[in-house]
């Protein structure tokens, strides 16, 4: 007897054509042989998914420490899939695209999605502008900021866009405020299978804060940070390193990492408000964190990837509103930025480099 989370919806679509179980396992082995790394991807995890065990081993993005395995049950996954269906209220035959890494929860879960909810799949290999040379409009699709940023022509082709994998900066946010393609940002981590809340970003019915998926609750531990109820994805529930302000009992604000907090001088700090803040001064990427000092315990400072000397802590007390106490004590460039294998900024690597 076939697994539940195995079942293949009979409107399913992968490029166009149609996949039972077997076949899919034919294509993924296809695809194990392929000289394209992502192909590859694909095939390890439709292998793994199609396999006698009840769980999958998933490696979070390594995004604030190393990167860990860790098993999810399959069960959850299709919970997860069903969830985001019912919210988008996504419908067989929808097309969708896949752009995103296989390797990690956000592509893997579009293709889950496609199985359950008969959505007809496209595959992109993931790139900055995976639209490039497709011509086809789409009605379901998830990106990362990055991908979103060089999308921002080709936003026509795609009805709802979720963006994840990293914070929509303020500037960018204003970028999509006319873009026909509802667009939302998502919060969820591999723990949580992919996203349990979603905050609006574009048009008259954008919100600031993040909604909470219905048969998700939302409570506080006592450092302040976010643990996450949802009975149909984890058996526990999911405590997260993530400082949030809560907005009744399914909205929230998301403020920063505790990992990331600097504490100078016995002030608190968080850099992820502050980079917000900081957003539109820059093109390139950046980040501020706080380095060992002498005087303070930790010093506030500013990492730029690239050459520009343009900016500079008199600089940023010249542009910036920021007060004296959440400014930068030292600017640094970095010609090129370490990155997680998941495509995020290994702060910590880049980090280490600087000492």
């Amino acid at each position: 007897m076939i697994p539940p989370f195995q079942n293949i919806h009979p409107q399913f679509r992968w490029n166009g054509q149609a996949y039972s179980s077997k076949e899919l396992l034919f294509l993924a082995n296809d695809y194990l042989v392929s000289d394209n790394e992502y192909n590859r991807s694909i095939g390890v995890f439709i292998k793994d998914w199609f396999n006698d065990s009840p769980t999958i081993t998933l490696t979070t993005s390594g995004s604030t420490g190393i990167p860990k395995q860790i098993a999810i049950a399959k069960k959850a996954m299709v919970a997860s899939a069903l969830a985001t269906g019912d919210f988008f209220n996504l419908q067989p035959d929808m097309t969708a695209l896949l752009c995103l890494p296989a390797n990690f929860i956000g592509g893997k879960m579009m293709i889950v999605r496609s199985w359950v909810l008969g959505l007809q799949l496209t595959i992109a290999t993931p790139s900055q502008n995976p639209l490039i040379g497709i011509e086809a409009t789409f009605d379901f699709c998830a990106m990362t900021p990055y991908q979103l940023q060089h999308s921002l022509g080709s936003l026509s082709q795609i009805s709802i866009l979720l963006v994840g994998g990293a914070s929509v900066s303020e500037t960018l946010c204003g970028k999509i405020q006319d873009a026909k393609a509802r667009v939302f940002e998502t919060y969820g981590m591999t723990e949580t299978v992919s996203h349990i809340a979603v905050r609006h970003l574009n048009g008259k019915t954008s919100h600031p804060f993040f909604q909470s998926f219905p048969e998700v609750a939302l409570s506080l531990d006592s450092r302040g940070c976010l643990v996450v109820h949802a009975p149909q994805i984890s058996p526990t529930p999911v405590v997260t390193n993530d400082l949030v302000r809560l907005h009744g009992s399914s909205s929230f604000e998301w403020l920063g990492r505790l990992d990331s907090v600097v504490n100078s001088g016995g002030i608190k700090l968080i850099p992820e408000q502050i980079e917000r803040a900081l957003s539109s001064l820059f093109s390139q990427r950046f980040f501020v964190a706080g380095l060992p000092d002498a005087q303070y315990g930790q010093k506030l400072v500013l990492v730029v990837e690239g050459n520009t000397s343009e900016h500079s802590v008199a600089s940023l007390k010249q542009k910036s509103s920021l007060p004296s106490i959440q400014l930068p004590k030292e600017v640094f460039l970095v010609t090129k930025f370490s990155e997680t294998p998941s495509g995020k900024i290994n702060r910590l690597a880049v980090l280490e480099s600087l000492c």
